[in-house]
């Protein structure tokens, strides 16, 4: 996974931390957004966490606003797990964050 993956983080922070961002496009911002809820939808949260913790450290190598893109797309990403585990039916509280454990 992480061999598409993190091209695709790269692109979403580009986005998220640049011009594209700050026009302010509705469209273009809702498909983004959607894309970043697809992924934390399909992956587990430990691969797009591990893609996007770095942001979070005090040492991270990343200007201020591709910082702020990655906290937003961790967002996104985790909107996106809860809800899909929002959406079982009947509700599972046993469930957790998906994994299934021995």
């Amino acid at each position: 996974v992480t061999e598409w993956l993190q091209p695709m983080v790269q692109a979403l922070i580009k986005f998220y931390a640049g011009r594209a961002w700050a026009a302010r496009d509705q469209k273009v911002t809702e498909t983004y957004d959607c894309t970043c809820k697809l992924l934390g939808a399909f992956l587990e949260p430990l691969t797009y966490w591990q893609q996007l913790k770095d942001a979070l450290d005090n040492d991270a190598p990343q200007d201020l606003d591709q910082r702020v893109a990655s906290v937003k797309i961790l967002a996104l990403c985790l909107h996106g797990s809860v809800d899909v585990l929002n959406s079982i039916q009947p509700p599972d509280p046993e469930l957790g964050l998906g994994r299934l454990t021995p």
